[in-house]
């Protein structure tokens, strides 16, 4: 073998290497603040990462704010009531 494809071949293998790796320790950043495992490092202990799952949000009413039904996290507020005919279309109360 001459020198030349030794070293290209010790490059590819250092290169491979180094990519299964970041791979198998999930250091590759999907853009979502998450990495391709789906575990955020913990920045201040990186003895145990947080699992986080992807919210399936529903629709806010005039009785619950935008609630995720997987984990009940809530975002933003309730919405006024939204009478059709004078009752809510959301709740069934009276205007």
């Amino acid at each position: 073998m001459k020198k030349s494809s030794i070293i290209k071949f010790i490059v590819l293998f250092v290169v491979a290497t180094t990519v299964v790796l970041l791979a198998v320790f999930g250091v590759f950043d999907d853009g979502n603040g998450e990495n391709s495992s789906g575990v955020i490092s913990n920045s201040s202990s990186s003895k145990s990462p947080i699992f986080t799952h992807i919210h399936s949000w529903q629709d806010a009413t005039c009785e619950t704010p935008k609630t995720c039904s997987g984990c009940g996290a809530t975002e933003g507020e309730k919405l006024p009531h939204s009478f059709v005919n004078g009752i809510c279309e959301y709740c069934g109360k009276d205007a």
